[in-house]
């Protein structure tokens, strides 16, 4: 006769005390397995999401530097037409050299 003691022997006068424990166990481990498998699951979506993210970032900065390029080239153009209004005749002065 075999006995589950602090000794580990098994008892084999009360099998289903055993076999509880081994389902116990199974589940356990079934248990521990689907968490394990959610939480990748969830690892995966936010490396997705991270690099949704990113990828929308860089976009972002790509086309603030072209913003920022249009902006300078038109406060250059800006520049450039003050001073030749600047330098130009005033209407008045070009109507009278005509007469």
């Amino acid at each position: 006769m075999l006995r589950m003691s602090s000794s580990g022997l098994i008892d084999d006068e009360n099998p289903g005390s055993l076999s509880r424990k081994i389902t116990v166990l199974e589940m356990k481990e079934l248990n521990e397995r689907q968490r394990a498998e959610y939480a990748q699951k969830l690892y995966d979506q936010q490396r997705v999401t991270l690099r949704q993210m990113e990828d929308r970032n860089l976009e972002l900065e790509k086309k603030f530097s072209e913003l920022t390029r249009m902006n300078l080239e038109m406060q250059r153009t800006e520049r450039e037409l003050r001073e030749d209004l600047a330098h130009s005749v005033p209407r008045t002065v070009s109507d009278a050299d005509k007469r």
